[in-house]
């Protein structure tokens, strides 16, 4: 397993129980499928992708998750020696629809 794939591996592992805390305990990490993938994660409501580098390619990443799914989401860690990230980037249209979802349930925002 070359150095890249085994930090990702890293990653992904580490990303699996805070996704199960989120969107319950079938969430685990998705086999690889070469030009099938759908994502690193089954059992998640929308795509997820999770990135380790140390230099992010956030257009190449999204453009390419746009490819495979309308509602997407980057999890990225940056480098861990400069303690960056980690960080979420996700489409507009996705981060409206839970954005509209926070106001239903939590109410408006105040300053």
């Amino acid at each position: 397993m070359s150095r890249a794939r085994a930090k990702g591996t890293t990653w992904e592992t580490e990303l699996v129980p805070i996704l199960a805390n989120l969107f319950g305990p079938q969430v685990d990490r998705a086999p690889l499928r070469g030009v099938n993938d759908r994502g690193d994660f089954v059992g998640v409501p929308w795509l997820h992708e999770a990135k380790s580098t140390q230099v992010p390619r956030f257009l190449d990443w999204a453009r390419t998750a746009q490819k495979k799914a309308e509602n997407w989401v980057i999890l990225w860690h940056g480098d861990r020696r400069k303690a960056e990230g980690p960080y979420v980037m996700m489409s507009l249209e996705l981060y409206g629809k839970l954005a509209r979802c926070w106001d239903y349930h939590v109410g408006p925002a105040s300053d």
